[in-house]
Parts: structure tokens; sequence; C-alpha cells
């Protein structure tokens, strides 16, 4: 399960990643599946090996190449028990890792919506806020834009509490 934490709210008891590049370099990549979804679904492109990566151009290029939003997507996916911060995170990334990857991400504002145009299964995420779980995308945008800070509509589909 992905949750969402907000630079101005209380945060949870974990230690912090601020600084993903140096964090990146540190992380041994084997190429698993998720890994290679990631790359694929920010960069465009694959899995080389250890030290390299193909572009969306199909360019081997080393891989501290990588959009930083990428590396921060490759951390949260090898920390998912510290709190990575997004700050450097473009939005394709910050979606990318909100919708596919579980883990604790630390967002600055808390008025944003998440949107996913590859992501087709909207019904198929596990995502925490507020100790709600949200299981569809859909339904947790309209509680950041709609509903919070009150308590939500539970009767609509896509949301329960946290147990």
């Amino acid at each position: 399960m992905m949750n969402i934490y907000f630079r101005d709210e209380k945060l949870p008891k974990l230690d912090i990643i601020t600084d993903v590049e140096r964090e990146f370099d540190n992380l041994k990549l084997t190429g698993s599946f998720l890994e290679n979804l990631v790359i694929n679904k920010i960069e465009l492109g694959s899995f080389k090996d250890a030290l390299h990566f193909t572009d969306r151009f199909g360019d081997k290029l080393p891989i501290n190449f990588m959009s930083t939003g990428c590396k921060a997507a490759l951390v949260v996916l090898n920390n998912p028990d510290k709190l990575v911060d997004l700050k450097e995170c473009g939005l394709n990334a910050r979606d990318t890792i909100i919708t596919y990857l579980d883990g604790n991400v630390l967002l600055t504002f808390s008025t944003i919506t998440f949107y996913n145009e590859n992501f087709h299964d909207k019904n198929n995420i596990k995502v925490c806020l507020d100790n709600y779980v949200f299981t569809n995308l859909d339904r947790l945008n309209y509680y950041l834009t709609d509903e919070r800070p009150y308590v939500p509509d539970m009767s609509r589909k896509g949301i329960f509490m946290k147990r």
C-alpha cells in the first residue's frame, strides 16, 4: 500500500529520505519486474544492467542519467519502510509512484490531484491517506478536492477506513 503524507502536516516516525540522488547512488538495481516497470513508465525505456538503461530513443545510457523522478521512484520501491520526499519529482513520476508502488511518500501540496493516462485500471490502486484507504484513483482525487479535511462520504465506492 502507498501511504501519502504532506509536508505541512503531522508526519509518521519514519526515517525521511530528502536527498533522492544520494540515496539512489547507494541502490543496487536488479532489473526486477517493478524496477523495469518504473523505468518504462517514467523514462519510456528499460533496465539494461546494474550500470545502464535504455532510454526512450533506444540509446544505452549510464543509470545515473535517469531523471530525478525515476530515481525517486526506484528509491521508494527499494525503501518501503522509509518516507521518501518527492519534492524534486515531476508529475509523471509522482503519479507513477502513487499508482504502481507501495511505500511512504512525502508531498509538498495537499491540494493536488493525481492523473495517470497510462494507468488503465483506475480501480486497482491501494493508497492510504488520513486513515482512509482508496482503491480508485478518481475517488482519491475527489477526496482531495472536495472533501478533505472533512469526513468523506463513505457511501461512495473506492474508499474504506484503514483497520
